[in-house]
């Protein structure tokens, strides 16, 4: 229990967060969260948007991994990322835009292969994130160590989601930040349900333990984990309008039933380790 302690410890330095109260609390909290979603925009389809996010790889540190849905990428032939830039307090000041090219070898370009896990994982190197004569960008990727369990998550704990739903970036440079909860944890269909409304552009957004509680600090002492895994999208329902006069279904609706799906983070660790070792 002691080297879990500790290990929080490290995590809270890592991040830049120190104990704080009120509005410099949740300043510090919304840095984190907000600086790890990127935007992607899929070419040669550019209808094709959403949200992604960077995983540092702990076996190469110059490679970085791209992690978002399957279902945004599977097609594209390139990736146009738009990445926060932060200063060294952790706001973000910027964003630069990059090109990814998308190849259809699964050793140099890996996408999961079940059919019904909304996964794809992009090998990115650290160079092609660079600005051209341009000074070192600040930016944010998540580590490994942080992905949580399915184990320690119980229905009922505050998350927060960021990503750009509906295309829209706040200040040219920033995602939204959204709050939800989780509603059920699914280990037959290994999957989350999250009580909290998915759109357009939420898929492939990063979803967090909301630590603004004395409850998800606890959390992080006992497992110094944060990450609890991606949104793929959301659960339907249907109406049908009936003929009066027949009785007949005359047309569907579909609607967004404000339940939202997400790939666990520890499935996501799963295959980003297959993915390493296929790349040795």
């Amino acid at each position: 229990m002691r080297h879990l302690r500790m290990a929080s410890l490290l995590v809270l330095a890592w991040c830049g967060i120190v104990q704080a109260s009120g509005l410099e609390y949740a300043e510090r909290y919304a840095r984190l969260y907000l600086s790890t979603a990127v935007k992607i925009r899929c070419h040669p389809d550019s209808s094709r948007y959403g949200t992604a996010f960077l995983t540092k790889n702990p076996k190469n540190p110059s490679q970085l991994v791209l992690t978002t849905n399957k279902h945004l990428v599977q097609h594209a032939k390139e990736l146009e990322v738009r990445i926060p830039i932060k200063d060294t307090s952790g706001v973000i000041v910027d964003s630069w835009t990059a090109r990814i090219p998308l190849y259809r070898d699964t050793v140099t370009q890996f996408f999961t292969p079940e059919s019904d896990l909304d996964l794809a994982l992009v090998p990115v190197e650290r160079d092609w994130l660079r600005k051209p004569g341009g000074p070192t960008v600040h930016f944010s990727s998540l580590t490994y160590s942080f992905y949580a369990e399915m184990r320690n998550l119980v229905p009922g704990q505050s998350v927060v989601f960021t990503g750009y739903p509906l295309d829209i970036m706040v200040n040219g440079n920033q995602p939204l930040l959204r709050r939800g909860t989780i509603a059920g944890v699914d280990t037959v269909k290994n999957r989350i349900y999250l009580d909290a409304d998915a759109f357009g552009g939420s898929s492939g957004s990063p979803v967090f333990i909301n630590y603004d509680s004395p409850l998800h600090h606890e959390f992080l002492t006992t497992y110094g984990e944060f990450f609890v895994g991606m949104i793929a999208g959301y659960v339907p329902f249907e109406k049908w309008l009936v003929d009066r006069e027949t009785g007949r279904p005359e047309m569907r609706q579909t609607e967004n039933s404000g339940i939202a799906v997400v790939v666990p983070a520890e499935t996501i660790r799963l295959f980003a380790d297959s993915l390493f070792q296929m790349r040795r």
